[in-house]
């Protein structure tokens, strides 16, 4: 590679842009230049050596790797978790929408953690959804719904947004 430093290191090209300094790296190993590129020569292939040594490590592996992890897929859609949070809360979906609409804080709190986990929301995505709040408020119950999410009345509802990208 024409842009390598290696070579001048080495002494085996010259800097032909007088871009690097290497009396300064080469001081770092010896104060006699002849030794301390010697010595540089021997720790960089001896680095490239060991780097290379634990690329075969794996390539000659004779087992397989599996990862039992299942990848959350973000890219739901809103609009259908919307429907589900309406659907499981028996709220029209227009109360999620409406500011300060009575007995759908909690709905709107699991709406909005929903939102902002599964669809890869920003509060200020999901203010322009809903509509009717600003982004602290949005915050403020997406918090909540994380809270809300680990109460055993509202455990299924996580497992059926997720079931929407299986």
């Amino acid at each position: 590679y024409r842009f390598s430093s290696l070579g001048i290191f080495l002494a085996e090209k010259r800097d032909e842009f007088d871009l690097i300094d290497d009396s300064f790296i080469l001081s770092m190993f010896s104060l006699k230049e002849a030794a301390a590129r010697a010595m540089y020569r021997d720790f960089i292939f001896k680095v490239k050596s060991v780097v290379d040594a634990k690329r075969q490590e794996f390539k000659d592996e004779p087992t397989e790797y599996r990862s039992m992890r299942k990848v959350l897929v973000r890219d739901l859609s809103p609009e259908k978790i919307i429907e589900i949070i309406a659907e499981r809360f028996n709220i029209d979906k227009l109360m999620l929408k409406i500011k300060n609409s009575k007995g759908v804080k909690e709905a709107k709190a699991i709406l909005c953690f929903a939102l902002r986990k599964f669809c890869d929301l920003k509060c200020a995505d999901i203010c322009r959804i809903l509509g009717s709040m600003g982004q602290a408020n949005v915050s403020r119950l997406c918090a909540l719904g994380a809270e809300l999410i680990k109460e055993e009345k509202y455990r299924g509802i996580v497992e059926e947004i997720l079931a929407i990208g299986a």
